[in-house]
């Protein structure tokens, strides 16, 4: 009876002592024990430690779908404390050693979330942003230092905005010149062409920046050129984007000069591909005139205005271009071959139109083309070739002229004309043709000429005609 009532006292104490074992672990948890050299005592069932979490985001005016270079970055010091001092520290990119006074320094990208982990509860953070000089990013706000705690119920996070304004750029790379050319008449005393620049402004429309003027100097050979690089030199381009421009001739009143009325546009494009603080000028494009010269990093730009003197001619003035055809025949056999009545076109290879001539009994045929003053400028294209007749015994000439007349006016004011025969400025413009004869006198050849065949032709018609009669008058007296 005693030895049991023992059993039971033992086991009730024992039932006591794991009780209170029990309560005081569940109780407990984690007890975490700091020294100066951030000596951690794990416990088991400790709460757990919390982040530090970094967010970086740029903003900029550079359009959305513009990619920030893979180079930039942005450094932090991150101040912890002297308990982290020397402490390796987890991060989400690799472990990172705090400094004697429990600082470290970290990078992160624009876009991306930086964290430290395991950062105590009840720790102190100051997070301040490492300036740049001249790199065009500042802190919005200017918020460059800022200080937090970390709470029990979470992560400390720190939220960075970095607003980028790169500097402007002088386009000092960029030359605008140009030249003015004068036709149909040398340059006078007193000749003058004036030039405008223009510049797009934001509300889409052209404004004069710029003007310049040439003036005849018979002592100085680059008298017609204009330059407005200096102008150029002196604008400032603030933002990316496309900055446009034209250049057009100021009309005067020289008299019978016709002005040039093209519209020159050249467009600069600035750009920041590498997001260094400074735009940049990326590209410069041209058209009608202007042509671009890409050059030792900088651009050229260069314009040709041209301007024609065309005097003032009666309109029912009007001038005969003739283009004139020498025909030969070598007669290789007895018989004899005139060269008349062989025939030659004229035809017009822009309009296609056809002229046709026989050659009289020298061989010569003449095409007279009338002109007036509405062709003049104009360049008329024409080809002379023979027409192959079939004649027996003869080998035709195959060649073939190429002819051209331009159509202008002279200094006094007159219709005058240039001929070019196969390419050559003629003052006469004379085809030669050369056909070939072989023909013996047992063998009469045909000619050219065809009036005798006709006029036996209508020998023999008459001739039937009689005989007819005759036979058939007789009968009808009879009857």
């Amino acid at each position: 009876m005693i030895k049991n009532k023992l059993l039971r006292r033992i086991a009730l104490a024992l039932s006591l002592i794991i009780l209170l074992t029990s309560a005081v672990n569940t109780t407990l948890g984690f007890i975490v024990t700091k020294t100066d050299s951030l000596i951690n005592t794990f416990i088991p069932f400790e709460s757990i430690i919390n982040n530090l979490i970094i967010n970086k985001t740029v903003e900029h005016s550079l359009g959305d779908g513009y990619v920030i270079p893979e180079n930039i970055s942005f450094d932090f010091k991150v101040e912890l404390g002297s308990l982290y001092a020397n402490t390796t520290i987890k991060t989400t990119k690799e472990d990172m050693v705090a400094d004697p006074n429990g600082s470290l320094v970290v990078s992160v990208k624009p876009g991306e979330t930086f964290a430290l982990k395991g950062i105590d509860t009840g720790t102190k953070v100051t997070v301040t942003e490492i300036q740049k000089t001249d790199s065009g990013f500042n802190v919005k706000d200017d918020a460059v230092t800022v200080n937090g705690i970390v709470c029990e119920d979470g992560s400390l996070e720190f939220d960075y905005i970095n607003v980028y304004t790169p500097q402007s750029v002088k386009p000092t790379n960029i030359f605008v010149s140009g030249e003015k050319i004068l036709e149909g008449r040398d340059w006078q005393e007193g000749d003058t062409f004036s030039f405008a620049l223009e510049q797009k402004n934001s509300d889409g429309v052209f404004e004069v920046i710029d003007t310049k003027t040439v003036e005849y100097n018979a002592n100085n050979s680059t008298f017609n050129h204009f330059d407005f690089s200096d102008l150029i030199h002196s604008l400032s381009f603030k933002k990316v984007g496309v900055y446009s421009f034209r250049m057009t001739e100021v009309a005067g009143n020289l008299e019978n000069v016709h002005y040039d009325k093209s519209v020159n546009y050249f467009s600069v494009r600035v750009s920041d591909t590498d997001m260094d603080g400074k735009l940049e000028i990326g590209s410069v494009t041209a058209s009608q005139n202007a042509t671009v010269r890409e050059e030792n990093g900088g651009f050229s730009i260069f314009v040709t205005f041209n301007n024609t003197f065309v005097p003032v001619i009666p309109s029912e003035e009007e001038i005969e271009v003739k283009i004139e055809v020498d025909k030969e025949v070598k007669n290789t056999g007895d018989n004899t071959l005139s060269p008349k009545g062989f025939e030659f076109v004229l035809e017009n290879t822009q309009s296609f139109e056809k002229l046709s001539l026989k050659t009289d009994e020298n061989g010569s045929a003449v095409f007279c083309l009338p002109f007036t003053c509405a062709d003049v400028g104009k360049v008329y294209s024409y080809r002379l070739f023979e027409i192959n007749g079939g004649l027996k015994d003869v080998i035709y000439d195959q060649k073939e002229y190429s002819i051209t007349v331009t159509i202008d006016i002279s200094d006094e004011g007159n219709l005058v004309y240039a001929v070019a025969l196969d390419g050559n400025i003629t003052d006469n413009a004379t085809a030669k043709f050369i056909n070939t004869y072989n023909s013996d006198k047992t063998n009469p050849p045909p000619t050219g000429d065809n009036s005798n065949v006709w006029f036996w032709f209508v020998v023999m018609i008459i001739s039937l005609t009689v005989c007819i009669v005759l036979i058939f008058l007789p009968r009808k007296n009879k009857k």
